[in-house]
């Protein structure tokens, strides 16, 4: 993305923002009876295997997909794997922190019509809280996190390890009950 952004001297937002009006265009306007650009350009530019995603996808298992493959891409870069190799063995669904923070953020985007920008940082760090004793969040998260593990048995793991602090003597509480 930011080569494409560099490229036409865009922001990264802005290229985000115009890489999804175009794939709603496309999604919008998809005929599954004729010529499949969808399926050309989720496998030839995105590199996505749409046989991944459940029968009768929406927009919605469209993104997670593409953010997925997009993450496995940032991992066989950094390890020098072929590309594809950990998005071809892996599926989303295999590693818990993505689980938990996809859907932390479905859970957010069905409680509050317009998502935050902070939702990109502040739901995989609440992921996080599978695998270290704590992890200090906000009020906002804390209360989508709560929201999310009543309807989520899975989010509970979650939910018991994340907290907030009004000042430092309360962290310090925190930190010393470790």
């Amino acid at each position: 993305m930011p080569s494409f952004a560099q490229q036409f001297g865009l922001s990264g937002v802005q290229a985000a923002q115009l890489v999804e009006q175009s794939l709603q265009l496309i999604y919008q306007n998809y005929d599954p009876a004729g010529a499949d650009p969808l399926r050309d350009v989720a496998s030839k530019v995105l590199g996505l295997d749409l046989d991944r995603l459940p029968a009768g996808f929406n927009q919605g298992d469209f993104v997670l997909e593409t953010l997925f493959r997009s993450r496995m891409a940032t991992h066989e870069k950094r390890m020098s794997l072929p590309d594809g190799a950990a998005y071809n063995t892996l599926t989303r669904h295999m590693l818990p922190s993505l689980v938990a923070w996809f859907e932390l953020d479905q859970a957010a985007r069905s409680n509050t019509p317009t998502p935050q920008g902070s939702n990109m940082i502040d739901f995989p760090l609440a992921a996080f809280a599978l695998y270290i004793d704590k992890v200090q969040v906000d009020r906002r998260v804390l209360h989508q996190a709560e929201m999310a593990a009543n309807k989520n048995s899975f989010l509970r793991r979650v939910r018991a390890n994340l907290f907030r602090t009004r000042d430092l003597k309360d962290l310090l509480g925190v930190l010393n009950s470790l």
